[in-house]
C-alpha cells in the first residue's frame, strides 16, 4: 500500500489511491482492504477527542477485469466509526479500607491504601505517586519511614513529612480494565493515646500508547488510624460455654482439649505473652498445658506459667479464642501411677495474663476462670440405650428394657448396678412383676432386680462390695435387656404401654475401675449418657 496526508475537507477533497497491481482479487474470491491511519497531526500532536472514519466514496472508486478490462464502478461504503481518546483511570481510596485501631510503637503499620484502575482505551504506566500524611494529637517525629507498596511492584521508601507531599517514583503498567492497589506503610513510635493519622494521594500516569502525562488527586475520602494503648480486664477473659463439659477421662490420655477461653481487648490490639495456670489435683493428674503452640510442663498445683506466646487480640466484642489442651497422668494402682477420682475433681484454672500492646505491658491478675472438672479413670464405660417403640406387649413376660456397656480399649471394667426408670401408660395401667436382668433372654448368674416404676438390678451381693459386678472387658461391649411379667394388659392395639430408661444422672449405673481399684463409681460424668427410652406397647 502506499500512504498519503489528507489536506483538505473530506467531501470535496477525498484520498485518491491508485493500487494498480498491488490489489488483486482472484476470481471467485474476496480480499479485505484494510486502511490505517495515524492519529495524530503532520506536526506530530496527538488526537485526544473526536471521531474518525474511513469511507469508500463513487469518485474515481473504480476496478477492472483482468481479461475483460471491463470497468466496474465500486458501490459506495461507510467505514467503522472509530472514537479518539485520551488515557483514562480512576484512582480512589481502596474499598474496605476503613477507619481503625492500632496500638504504639507499632511497625509497619498500613496508613493509607489506594487502587488505580485502567480503563478501556490503553494501557497506563503509573510514573509516581504522592502521600501527604495528616496528623493530629501527635507530633510528626511520631511516625518514621513512610513506605509505599504495590502488588506488583516493590516496597518504595520516601521522607516522612506532613509539611510536602513525599514523591514516589516508579514504572508501573496498569493494563487497561484492570487495576493495582498500592498501599502506604509508616512505623508507629510513642504516639499518645487518641493520636491520629490519616493520608492523601495523588498520581501521575501516562499511556503506553498515548504518551501525555496526567496528574489527578485520589477520590473517594480518607480512612483514619487512631493509636490507642489497649487494655485487658479480668471481665474480659472468659471460659466459652462450648469448653468440654465434666467428663470421665482415661489417665494417660495425650493433647485432650479441656478449655477454650475467649480474650477481648479495648481500646486497642494486644499480643499475649503468657498464661499463668493452676492445677487442680496437682502436678501429677495433669502433668503438662498446651496452648498457642507451647507445652509447659506442670511443676506444682499453682504458678505454672506458659511463656512464649504470641496470641494476638484484636480491639472489640469478638475478641480471640484461646483453646487449651493437657496431657494427663497415668491412673493405675497400686501398681503405680495415680489414684483415680471417684467425683470430677481435675482441671486448671487461669490465674495470670501478660501481654504487650505496642510497647506498654498488660497484667491481668486475679482472672480465676477455671476448666470444668474432669474425673480421671483407668478406663470408662460408653452407655447406649437404644430409643425404639416396639409392639407385642401382653399379659406375659416382656422385654422392657435394653442398655449397652462398651469398656474403653484403656482396661476391663465392672458392672455392678443399673437403676431403671419404668412408666407403665394406658386407661388401665399395666401391672409389673419379677423383673430380672438378662444377657439377650438367659438371666445374668447372681444377678438380683426388685422394683416396679423404679427397677434396681444388682450384679451379685446387692450390698456393692468388691466382689460383686460383671466384668466388661476392655475394647469389647455388652448389650443387657431387662425382662418383666406384665399383666392387666386390655383394650386396643396400641392404648397400653410400658417403657423404660436408665436412671438419669448418678444413680443410673454403679461401675468399678478394676485396674485402679476404684469402686462403686457412678453414671454422674459419663459423657453423652443416654436418655433414650425403649417402648412396648400392645
Amino acid at each position: 500500500g502506499s500512504s498519503q496526508n489528507w489536506a483538505g475537507p473530506l467531501t470535496t477533497s477525498p484520498l485518491t489511491f491508485n493500487l494498480g497491481s498491488s490489489l488483486i482479487v482472484p476470481a471467485g474470491t474476496s480480499v479485505i482492504l484494510t486502511v490505517k491511519a495515524d492519529t495524530k497531526t503532520v506536526t506530530g500532536i496527538n488526537y485526544t477527542a473526536g471521531d474518525i472514519r474511513a469511507d469508500v466514496v463513487t469518485l474515481g472508486s473504480v476496478a477492472r477485469g483482468q481479461s475483460s478490462q471491463n470497468t466496474i464502478v465500486v458501490t459506495p461504503q461507510a467505514g467503522r466509526l472509530l472514537t479518539l481518546g485520551s488515557t483514562n483511570a480512576t484512582f480512589s481510596k481502596t474499598g474496605g479500607f476503613v477507619n481503625s485501631v492500632s496500638s504504639p510503637n507499632t511497625a509497619n503499620v498500613k496508613i493509607g491504601s489506594y487502587t488505580v484502575t485502567a480503563g478501556d482505551l490503553e494501557d497506563l504506566v503509573v510514573t509516581n505517586i504522592g502521600i501527604l500524611p495528616t496528623i493530629t494529637g501527635a507530633a510528626v517525629t511520631d511516625f518514621s519511614g513512610l513506605k509505599l507498596g504495590g502488588s506488583d511492584s516493590s516496597t518504595i521508601y520516601g521522607q516522612f513529612s506532613t509539611s510536602a507531599t513525599s514523591s514516589f517514583s516508579m514504572n508501573v503498567t496498569v493494563p487497561k480494565n484492570t487495576s493495582k492497589v498500592f498501599e502506604v506503610f509508616a512505623d508507629a513510635g510513642s504516639v499518645p493515646g487518641a493520636g491520629v493519622i490519616s493520608t492523601s494521594a495523588s498520581i501521575t500516569f501516562r499511556g503506553t500508547v498515548n504518551a501525555n502525562s496526567t496528574t489527578q488527586p485520589s477520590t473517594g475520602g480518607t480512612a483514619t488510624l487512631t493509636f490507642n494503648t489497649a487494655a485487658i480486664p479480668a471481665a474480659n477473659v472468659t471460659k466459652l460455654t462450648s469448653s468440654p463439659v465434666s467428663q470421665l477421662v482415661v489417665g494417660g490420655t495425650s493433647n485432650q482439649a479441656i478449655v477454650t477461653y475467649n480474650v477481648k481487648a479495648t481500646g486497642g490490639t494486644a499480643t499475649i505473652q503468657e498464661l499463668t495456670f493452676d492445677v487442680a489435683g496437682g502436678a501429677d493428674r495433669i502433668t503438662s498445658i498446651m496452648v498457642g503452640g507451647v507445652t509447659r510442663t506442670v511443676t506444682g498445683a499453682t504458678g505454672n506459667l506458659v511463656t512464649g506466646l504470641n496470641i494476638a487480640v484484636p480491639e472489640g466484642n469478638s475478641g480471640v479464642d484461646v483453646p487449651v489442651t493437657v496431657n494427663y497422668g497415668t491412673v493405675r494402682q497400686p501398681s503405680g501411677g495415680v489414684a483415680a477420682d471417684t467425683t470430677a475433681s481435675t482441671g486448671i484454672t487461669l490465674q495470670i495474663l501478660k501481654a504487650i500492646s505496642g510497647s506498654q505491658q498488660i497484667l491481668t491478675p486475679a482472672i480465676a476462670q477455671s476448666s470444668n472438672l474432669m474425673q480421671l479413670v483407668s478406663t470408662k464405660p460408653t452407655l447406649t440405650v437404644p430409643n425404639t417403640s416396639l409392639t407385642g406387649l401382653g399379659n406375659t413376660e416382656v422385654k422392657i428394657g435394653e442398655v449397652t456397656v462398651a469398656a474403653d480399649a484403656a482396661g476391663n471394667l465392672k458392672v455392678n448396678r443399673f437403676v431403671f426408670d419404668v412408666t407403665p401408660a394406658g386407661a388401665t395401667l399395666p401391672t409389673i412383676a419379677t423383673p430380672r436382668i438378662a444377657d439377650g433372654s438367659t438371666t445374668v448368674a447372681g444377678a438380683v432386680c426388685a422394683g416396679t416404676t423404679v427397677v434396681t438390678c444388682d450384679f451379685g451381693t446387692p450390698s456393692l462390695t468388691d466382689a460383686d459386678g460383671y466384668t466388661v472387658v476392655a475394647g469389647t461391649s455388652k448389650t443387657f435387656s431387662l425382662y418383666a411379667t406384665i399383666g392387666a394388659v386390655s383394650g386396643a392395639a396400641g392404648t397400653v404401654s410400658v417403657s423404660s430408661k436408665l436412671q438419669v444422672g448418678a444413680t443410673g449405673i454403679s461401675w468399678d475401675d478394676i485396674n485402679a481399684s476404684a469402686t462403686n463409681l457412678t453414671g454422674a460424668n459419663v459423657y453423652n449418657y443416654p436418655t433414650g427410652s425403649y417402648s412396648v406397647k400392645n
